[in-house]
């Protein structure tokens, strides 16, 4: 359903479309019948997945087909309508300058994508390896989605103080993201060692200790605070990297942030089907590691190809 609740979440919160428009409409109310459909499914039709091979698979990938069917048309809907609003500027021939700042939202917007995808995937191995350290799935859950959302906002409200106060956002950016891989590169003895610490403080308790669970939560969250705050630090360094004027911050940080969570859909949907399976969790976190790093490429890359009269006004836009 991640899919499909972006697409309508990202319909129900631009603001250059009017509700009457049938492309926002529809992106908005469709997204959200598949979303609906999805929780039916879960909830009552398990045994009819398990029982037809092939139908959960079928169910996925036509549920993506519909979700790209409705957000193209809001998409180009939005574009044309941002294009309207824009002051109209003097005919000129497309010049090299524009062409390589497309390109430069292009290779943003694929940041974006990777971004999510890591950070998703993580989410799910984190889950799966907390609960192996501490022997309860549901402690290591709500562990983890609760770091998630702390040390994301953290991270976030850290990023867009300094983002205002520097130029060079994407170097930043890039930073961050061979931070995340980096660190949890080193995850598998990370939880090693938070398993060892967990049984030498634990021992001699009961197992159904409150302390325990308070234990475990502490460490969890210890665990994970550096890869989520850096996460959240990223996104407000992509975003001051491409937002140009104040009009249109708005509607392209919205864009950007809803490409994001297409991008973390599909690191939730692949994980446990794609990654985890064939590779292991090894193998799914050199995976994930890999989009980190091929972001921080991408990043890198952009911040060089700028030049003083395109680039400085893509990759370092004033401060509001």
């Amino acid at each position: 359903a991640g899919v499909p609740a972006a697409v309508a979440l990202q319909a129900l919160c631009t603001r250059v479309l009017p509700w009457s428009s049938p492309e926002r409409r529809n992106a908005a109310l469709w997204g959200a019948a598949l979303v609906a459909f999805w929780i039916i499914a879960v909830r009552f039709g398990v045994e009819a997945f398990l029982a037809v091979p092939g139908l959960a698979w079928a169910a996925m990938l036509g549920t993506i087909a519909a979700c790209v069917a409705l957000y193209r048309p809001l998409a180009r809907a939005s574009r044309a309508a941002l294009e309207l609003t824009e002051v109209p500027a003097p005919a000129a021939a497309p010049s090299a300058q524009d062409a390589g700042a497309r390109r430069e939202l292009h290779a943003v917007g694929l940041m974006f994508v990777l971004s999510g995808f890591a950070g998703l995937v993580y989410q799910v191995l984190f889950s799966k390896a907390l609960a192996l350290s501490f022997g309860s799935t549901a402690t290591a859950t709500y562990t983890v989605l609760a770091t998630y959302m702390g040390g994301m906002a953290l991270g976030a409200w850290l990023g867009g103080r300094l983002a205002a106060q520097r130029a060079d956002a994407l170097k930043l950016y890039a930073y961050c993201e061979l931070g995340i891989g980096a660190y949890c590169l080193a995850t598998p003895w990370i939880f090693q060692a938070i398993q060892a610490l967990y049984v030498a403080l634990a021992a001699g308790s009961p197992a159904d200790a409150q302390g325990l669970t308070v234990l475990r939560v502490l460490l969890g969250a210890a665990a994970l605070s550096v890869p989520t705050v850096l996460m959240g630090m990223s996104l407000p360094f992509l975003a001051r990297a491409t937002v140009l004027t104040r009009e249109d911050a708005g509607a392209r940080v919205g864009l950007l942030y809803g490409i994001n969570m297409l991008g973390a859909s599909m690191g939730a949907l692949v994980t446990p089907w794609v990654l985890i399976r064939p590779f292991g969790l090894p193998g799914a976190v050199w995976a994930a590691v890999g989009g980190n790093i091929l972001a921080a490429v991408l990043a890198l890359v952009a911040l060089r190809r700028a030049t003083p009269a395109a680039g400085a006004d893509l990759l370092t836009a004033p401060a509001f």
